[in-house]
């Protein structure tokens, strides 16, 4: 944990000096760090030792370290047409994050690289748009969480703790939380935070858009031993979480055509049966989703294990069918 604390550390302190260009004291770096100021020395000495070109000078007598002028934390890199091909569909999920700074930032990165690109290459590049192409699953507008979104991210950037006011899916009350920002997660068009809530003692994925506003605290944190964003969401389905349970379920063949052809979650096997059908076994958290997702099957797959799922899955074509004949 130490050394995970290090360079946690020497992070902030790099991205904090590639902000400020003006430069830093050594009181606001103690600050902005949540160090003493004996660390702020040591972690600047060994980044000048590993070869940042970081230096102080003084003015109105006061020290201000910052990278030397002109200095580029990263350097821009002459791509080939391939690679250039890569950049123009990356560009596209962009999209995905329209209306918060990421989209600006990332934005504002790609036309930089697309500066160091040959005209051959820019020619490609834009010819690519025409032959290959990406979508993200949602088109989703951040404008309205852009503030919310930036506060987190900074929190997270710092490890410090925010005071969130949150609307619960479940219950739909709204209510006032502590949490550790660990990660800001991507999934399916819809941005999750990832955090420890002091409230359940747990770690648990926030729905930036149910959040309805975020203040950064004094406080910091350190993030649990272990955690991996991949290792805690190895379980979940769409995002779901909760205790992990074994499914087995049966899809008939017009169903199994289509399952064939994708991988739902990481830990999905299939074995065929006989007339074309085959039987999906998944080890996931997040009953009610996976009840939806088979539901949406119909007719074409039935529940062979868990009772519970069996019972969902039912419960759910039962309320359709009372809607409909009403």
């Amino acid at each position: 944990m130490a050394r995970e604390a290090q360079l946690t550390r020497t992070w902030q302190l790099i991205t904090s000096l590639d902000h400020h260009q003006n430069g830093l004291t050594i009181d606001e770096l103690r600050e902005e760090l949540r160090v003493t100021e004996r660390t702020v020395y040591r972690d600047l000495a060994a980044l000048q030792e590993a070869g940042f070109p970081i230096f102080s000078d003084a003015e109105s007598g006061v020290a201000r370290w910052r990278f030397v002028e002109g200095y580029r934390f990263v350097k821009a890199l002459p791509l080939n047409v391939k690679e250039a091909a890569a950049l123009a569909l990356a560009g596209d999920l962009v999209r995905s994050f329209h209306g918060t700074f990421f989209a600006d930032a990332m934005k504002s990165a790609f036309e930089k690289v697309r500066g160091t690109l040959s005209p051959e290459a820019l020619d490609y590049a834009r010819s690519a748009a025409g032959i290959l192409g990406v979508s993200a699953t949602k088109r989703h507008n951040y404008e309205k969480k852009a503030a919310i979104l930036a506060s987190l991210h900074e929190a997270t950037r710092l490890r410090r703790q925010v005071d969130i006011v949150y609307e619960s899916f479940s219950s739909s009350r709204v209510a006032r939380r502590i949490v550790d920002p660990y990660t800001l997660h991507l999934h399916g068009g819809t941005i999750y935070l990832i955090a420890y809530c002091h409230r359940r003692r747990d770690v648990r994925q926030f729905v930036v858009d149910r959040v309805r506003s975020a203040k950064a605290l004094t406080e910091t944190f350190e993030v649990q031993e272990g955690y991996d964003p991949e290792r805690h969401l190895a379980s979940a389905f769409k995002m779901f979480r909760g205790k992990p349970f074994v499914a087995h379920i049966r899809f008939e063949r017009r169903a199994a055509r289509y399952l064939r052809e994708r991988t739902y979650h990481p830990s999905q096997t299939i074995r065929d049966l006989k007339g074309g059908a085959i039987k999906v076994t998944l080890e996931v958290s997040g009953l009610d989703q996976l009840a939806a997702w088979v539901a949406s099957f119909g007719g074409d797959a039935t529940v062979l294990e868990p009772d519970k799922l069996r019972r969902a899955v039912i419960a759910r074509a039962n309320g359709t069918l009372l809607r409909y004949g009403e």
